[in-house]
This record gives C-alpha cells, sequence and structure tokens, in this order.
C-alpha cells in the first residue's frame, strides 16, 4: 500500500512540483495550498502518514498549522517536514512546539525523498512499540 503524503504549500509551481517528484516515487499526494485547507482533509478521516508543509502562507502559516496539529491527540505524533525560504524558526514563531524536521529552500529532491522515507520509518517504529 502507498503510503500517504500531505504537501501543504502556496505556491503551485511548488505543489505541482513535489506532488508529481512523490507520486512517481510511489507516494500517494495530498495537497492543500494553506494550513486550513490542509486541516479540513485531515478532519475527514483520511490521515497522511507524513506531512510537507511551508512556512511561510496566507491563512494559516505553518507554524499555526503545526501548533493545531500538535495540540490534537489524533494528529500530535504526525511527523512533519517544514520547508521554508528563511531560516525564521524562532522558539516565539514554534510557540513550543516542534517539527520532525526543517529544510532551507532550494533543497534537494532526492534528499527530501530519503528524508520522508526515514521518518516515516521511526514513525511506524514508535506506533508498533506502544
Amino acid at each position: 500500500m502507498k503510503k500517504k503524503i500531505l504537501v501543504v504549500e502556496d505556491s503551485m509551481i511548488s505543489r505541482l512540483m513535489l506532488q508529481r517528484f512523490l507520486e512517481v516515487n510511489d507516494f500517494q499526494v495530498q495537497v492543500a495550498s494553506n494550513g486550513i485547507d490542509a486541516i479540513d482533509q485531515i478532519n475527514t478521516d483520511n490521515l497522511p502518514d507524513i506531512i510537507v508543509t511551508d512556512l511561510k502562507m496566507p491563512y494559516m502559516d505553518g507554524y499555526q498549522f503545526l501548533k493545531v496539529l500538535r495540540e490534537n491527540t489524533i494528529t500530535r505524533k504526525l511527523p512533519i517536514i517544514a520547508i521554508s525560504a528563511f531560516d525564521l524558526l524562532s522558539e516565539e514563531e514554534l510557540q513550543g512546539h516542534t517539527f520532525d524536521l526543517c529544510i532551507l529552500k532550494p533543497f534537494s529532491l532526492d534528499h527530501l525523498r530519503n528524508d520522508i522515507l526515514q521518518l516515516m520509518d521511526g514513525y511506524e517504529e514508535c506506533i508498533q512499540s506502544n
């Protein structure tokens, strides 16, 4: 069964590029253009295995999105990768919550794929041990 990835990115070009690359690499990909759209998708009992999110987006940015996910018992432990063109991960913005991995743009798609696989393996091991 294909692993599900939710890509949250406001740039249509970046979103499509990530979607196509991940689909070619045998992932089932859902996309959202901001955190609000992503939360709506997650609440429809369609939980992804991992989330890749941009930080600077309209309506609900990556920091707010992270906060909502980490405060929900269902999504609290989902692996989340943040992607940003800026190194803006201050403690104030994170509000005590953490991303599993932060990647600065530009980045290698192959490295992203490897990071996703590594985080998914760790997440599955964590679930199986609980």
